[in-house]
């Protein structure tokens, strides 16, 4: 099939976001009876639920595992680069994580976007550098599916 024209249209969005905004004011009255500590533990357990099959969240928990012998076999991450290398690409990215949330903090949190867009050259530099190779960043930077209970399994 050849495709001769995409009509894209923009009123679903529109009268989505003109939906939930209409709701949100007409049910103010009963929306203020919900106690805040209801809405943080369901904005906890999003947060939570959204965690599970992240990439960095699992290579995080990987990095914590000292036996290579406890490592899973099938799990993709673990079969493109070596363990050092992995270990070595999640604490550079976890440094990383640190001084961007030590400078949103800070007075100089106006300076965020920059750390954000640093961010590209940290890993040419890194590849520069040689602290890993080209195939290493391509396999660490690839999309993997990864399977949404293996968080869970390590810690069993």
């Amino acid at each position: 099939e050849v495709v001769s024209n995409v009509t894209e249209t923009r009123w679903t969005p529109l009268v989505l976001n003109a939906l939930i905004g209409f709701s949100i004011i007409s049910l103010k009255p009963i929306l203020a009876q919900i106690p805040m500590c209801v809405l943080n533990g369901l904005f906890f357990y999003l947060g939570l639920s959204a965690m599970r099959g992240n990439e960095f969240i699992e290579r995080v928990s990987m990095t914590l595992i000292t036996d290579a012998k406890m490592m899973p076999k099938n799990n993709p991450l673990t079969s493109s680069v070596s363990l050092p290398v992995l270990k070595k690409f999640t604490i550079m990215q976890m440094a990383c994580l640190a001084v961007m949330w030590w400078v949103k903090g800070s007075p100089a949190a106006m300076l965020f976007p920059i750390l954000i867009a640093a961010l590209g050259p940290v890993r040419i530099v890194a590849g520069k550098a040689g602290w890993f190779t080209q195939e290493e960043l391509n396999a660490l930077d690839e999309e993997v599916e990864t399977d949404p209970g293996y968080v869970g399994a390590i810690a069993q």
